[in-house]
């Protein structure tokens, strides 16, 4: 028996014995697996209603790189916001600045007016759902044309043009509301909220200057009003997972062939690791597990206060064996640089891990699994962020209107509800409980 338990222990890591071979399953088929509470199913919206298109256009700036960066500007935008935000008035060298900083984002803004006209924004159609890819869509050319509708409304407010300023303001809110709306998955929807964050802001720093009347701040606030994008955030984390979890699994070629170093010896994970494993991925089982553990998260991202309630537990991929110079190396699914460099292993940890491995079923889904799946619970917490842009918008709104027609500041948010500026007391998204704000506080 010891001579055996030896001669194993070789084998696996001299890799004597060819792993076994995973057979893929379709995506289509593997998409039937996920619960049906999670699985995604795309709107067909026709060409001529969708906005996404133009959009994509709109974000191209001659300077913004090849990977979506970025890259230097001739004037600083975010130099020439604070020189025309400062409480002083700005002199005309800024003004002339923001017109030269302005000007090759003109026609990515008329561009973006064009898209923001048509009904919906939709990031994936039905022909495109094998396609794992984002069509195009860069975060920093998102952030850039945020930033310069910023500068668009300052400069329309010290030429004195008010109208200007309320159209670059709700231009700027809807862009952040459809890109939540688009449903292109998580990277859109976080770069929503920041842009919904930054006109917020915004909104509130011209109001401070008087850029606003009453009207113009009673139409900001109908159009935050308007919809609450909860129900989208929760469908961009279902697109997340078909694109980046389900799509994975489905093309995983298996073994991946990734080299690793155990000791002295060259061989690849899969022979040190997984050579005496009968079942190491079962692509159908962790899909289901992977289904299971979201449905569970959304439940809980429906309620007003978010993850409350226990999750199913994940597996504790050192439990199951795995050394731990895998376990944060990304493998299998993103592989990385260990598809060419050589992932080292500790050999004495490789001789126990592949003993125990030997006795798991689906130990390579449950590695998945393990790393993978907590990603979603912190996007859970993005939610949270979004309800709170979206409430203090409100109120950041309504406290305005108030003061202008009752010449006096609310004392508390009960003032903006009995007045009728507020329709009800907002609910914090952190304790599910009527927000409560007054005095000092409340005015900050």
């Amino acid at each position: 028996m010891k001579r055996f338990a030896v001669l194993m222990v070789l084998t696996a890591v001299c890799g004597c014995h060819r792993p076994v071979a995973v057979p893929k399953v379709s995506l289509a088929d593997l998409r039937k697996e996920v619960d049906p509470a999670v699985r995604w199913t795309p709107v067909v919206v026709p060409d001529k209603e969708n906005g996404w298109p133009i959009f994509l256009k709109a974000q191209r700036s001659q300077y913004i790189t090849s990977n979506g960066m970025a890259a230097q500007e001739p004037i600083g935008l975010f130099q020439l916001y604070d020189e025309l935000t400062k409480d002083k008035p700005p002199n005309l060298d800024h003004i002339d600045q923001a017109e030269v900083c302005l000007q090759p984002y003109k026609g990515r803004i008329e561009m973006l007016k064009q898209a923001i006209a048509k009904p919906k924004w939709s990031a994936w159609q039905p022909s495109a759902m094998p396609n794992r890819s984002t069509p195009q869509f860069r975060i920093g050319a998102v952030l850039a044309l945020s930033n310069a509708l910023v500068i668009q409304t300052w400069s329309s407010f010290h030429k004195g043009d008010r109208n200007a300023v309320r159209e670059g303001l709700l231009l700027h809110f809807r862009l952040g509301k459809r890109l939540i709306q688009a449903h292109e998955g998580m990277l859109g929807t976080l770069d929503g909220i920041l842009v919904l964050a930054t006109a917020s802001a915004n909104a509130r720093r011209l109001a401070d200057k008087n850029a606003l009347n009453v009207s113009d701040l009673k139409t900001l606030l109908a159009e935050i009003n308007q919809s609450d994008l909860s129900d989208d955030f929760l469908e961009s984390l279902k697109v997340e997972f078909d694109r980046l979890f389900v799509y994975d699994i489905a093309n995983l070629a298996f073994p991946t062939k990734c080299p690793a170093d155990v000791g002295k010896s060259r061989t690849t994970i899969e022979e040190a690791l997984l050579s005496s494993c009968k079942d190491p991925l079962d692509r159908r089982a962790t899909v289901r597990e992977a289904s299971k553990y979201l449905g569970a998260l959304l439940l809980d991202m429906k309620t007003e206060t978010g993850i409350k309630a226990t999750l199913p537990s994940l597996p504790n991929a050192s439990a199951l064996g795995w050394p731990k110079d895998v376990i944060g190396s990304g493998w299998p699914v993103d592989k990385g640089q260990y598809s060419t460099k050589p992932l080292i292993i500790d050999k004495q940890e490789t001789s126990r891990s592949s003993e125990k491995l030997s006795k798991q079923a689906n130990p390579v889904g449950k590695l998945i699994l393990a790393w993978k799946m907590p990603r979603y619970s912190k996007y859970a917490r993005r939610l949270v962020d979004l309800r709170y842009v979206q409430m203090f918008s409100q109120i950041r709104l309504a406290s305005d209107i108030y003061k202008r027609e009752q010449r006096a500041q609310a004392a508390s948010i009960g003032d903006l509800v009995v007045k009728g500026y507020l329709k009800a007391p907002p609910i914090n998204p952190r304790t599910g409980k009527p927000l409560q704000l007054s005095g000092v506080i409340f005015h900050r």
